[in-house]
């Protein structure tokens, strides 16, 4: 019994020191790109960080909902070394969930619906409309990833992308408009029948050669979601295996049994795996 509690001790300690709080490094941004904005960044440093080597980096979208969830399963998934070491990224909200589905709403979106736009009654504040995908993406590219390849030993050529529904919309977006920025997309269930399906037919139009630095994309939906989920997901992986991109992985993954909510855990582990795997 008492060999059993070390062990577990053991493990707890173990698990809790892949990301410990020293490595954890949380600032602001107050953005010039999306007007009056504030975004809280936080940088999560694996426990064997050594500032002389470099590390793949993963930028997690809606990191205001998910930061305490999955780098759990990450932790769990680094103490059994089944994935390399990875610097996280996360991009967070100011206030609380009312503010939260203000913001992506206009971050995540490409083109603008007035019929989607939400009242500022529900909110602390204004945060806009739809549509903003544009100046989100300025503020990743300009004042997010300059800032964190400044401050870590990032390795700037496999910077990877994370996003789920809305996110994954989002990751769509930038895949099809500067793909180059990232290497590695990870969508999943993404919501890309906003606005007619508007991303797919920007996709269809783009000529494979604009894809050559993308080194993966994974793309995952719960086996529950049906209708445009499903079909997005169809088409989404369709129309990039049709690019025959040379030295481009796509992997994909239909979550079983699970609905929108809570296909999100397993198939972000799946696609850590996919990435960044080690054995």
């Amino acid at each position: 019994m008492k060999t059993r509690l070390l062990f577990l001790s053991c493990l707890l300690l173990a698990l809790n020191g892949v990301y410990s709080q020293n490595l954890k490094h949380q600032f602001d941004i107050h953005s010039t790109s999306v007007e009056g904005e504030t975004y809280p960044i936080e940088v999560l440093l694996p426990d064997d960080y050594d500032s002389t080597r470099t590390y793949p980096v993963l930028y997690f979208i809606d990191w205001w909902l998910i930061s305490d969830i999955d780098p759990r399963f990450y932790n769990r998934m680094r103490f059994a070394e089944v994935i390399e070491p990875v610097i996280i990224v996360g991009i967070g909200t100011e206030g609380d969930m009312n503010d939260w589905i203000l913001e992506r709403t206009r971050d995540l979106s490409p083109t603008n619906l007035p019929e989607e736009d939400y009242p500022d009654s529900i909110a602390s504040g204004s945060r806009g409309t739809s549509g903003g995908a544009a100046n989100f993406l300025a503020f990743i590219k300009n004042e997010l990833i300059p800032q964190v390849e400044a401050k870590y030993a990032c390795d700037t050529a496999n910077r990877g992308l994370l996003g789920y529904s809305g996110g994954g919309l989002f990751g769509t977006y930038v895949l099809v408009t500067e793909p180059q920025l990232f290497h590695k997309y990870l969508l999943g269930s993404p919501a890309v029948s906003y606005d007619d399906f508007v991303l797919i037919e920007r996709l269809k139009e783009t000529p494979p050669e604009i894809y050559s630095s993308v080194k993966a994309v994974f793309i995952s939906v719960g086996e529950e979601e049906t209708g445009d989920y499903m079909k997005g997901f169809a088409d989404l992986r369709d129309l990039i295996n049709e690019k025959e991109v040379p030295g481009l992985k796509v992997g994909s993954y239909i979550v079983p049994g699970e609905g929108h909510i809570l296909a999100s855990t397993p198939a972000i582990i799946k696609g850590l795996k996919f990435f960044y795997g080690s054995k």
